[in-house]
C-alpha cells in the first residue's frame, strides 16, 4: 500500500473500530498518535533515557484503562537543557514507521516551566498527521509529558487540560 493511502486507510479502520465499541473517535485517533510517538520514541538512540509513567503506564498494567488520557508522561534521565530536547524530538519525529502517522519534525518547540513552583520541567509541542486529521503534542510535568490535542480536519479540538 502507498504511504499516502496508508494514513486514509487506518484512519478509516480507527474510525470502524471507534463505531463498533462506542468509543469517541478523537480518543482513539489521539491514543493512536500518542502510541507511535512512543514507537518511534522506543526505536531511537534515546530509548534508554526516557521512562514511562502516568496513565499510559497504567493501561499497560491493568485490562481497563485507568482513564482516558491525552498525553504521555516521560521521565527522563540526562540533561533537559532545551535545545537538547528539541534535538531529540526533531530526531524522534524523523523515525519512519508504516503506520500512517507523519511527525512534523519543524514543529517541535520546548519550553521550561515550573508546576506550582515545587520543580521545574519542560513542555515539548510538535505536531503530526494521520491523513487529514493533525495532532498538536503538548508536553509539561516534572520531566516530560505530553498532551495531545487532536484536530480530526475539523474545526472541533479536544482540551488536554489536566
Amino acid at each position: 500500500m502507498k504511504a499516502a493511502n496508508r494514513g486514509a486507510s487506518v484512519r478509516a479502520r480507527l474510525l470502524n473500530r471507534a463505531k463498533a465499541d462506542r468509543i469517541d473517535f478523537n480518543l482513539i485517533l489521539t491514543r493512536y498518535s500518542l502510541e507511535r510517538l512512543l514507537y518511534r520514541l522506543s526505536v531511537s538512540s534515546w530509548a534508554d533515557q526516557f521512562l514511562l509513567k502516568g496513565a499510559l503506564l497504567f493501561d499497560l498494567w491493568f485490562d481497563q484503562p485507568h482513564r482516558p488520557t491525552r498525553d504521555i508522561d516521560l521521565l527522563g534521565f540526562g540533561p533537559s537543557e532545551i535545545d537538547d530536547l528539541v534535538e531529540v524530538f526533531q530526531q524522534v519525529c524523523v523515525q519512519t514507521s508504516d503506520d500512517g502517522m507523519v511527525f512534523d519534525q519543524t514543529s517541535v518547540q520546548a519550553a521550561r516551566i515550573r508546576k506550582d513552583a515545587n520543580y521545574e520541567g519542560v513542555r515539548v509541542t510538535l505536531t503530526g498527521k494521520l491523513d487529514v486529521a493533525r495532532c498538536a503534542l503538548l508536553g509539561a510535568d516534572r520531566h516530560w509529558l505530553w498532551r495531545c490535542h487532536y484536530a480530526s480536519g475539523r474545526t472541533r479540538v479536544i482540551s488536554g487540560a489536566s
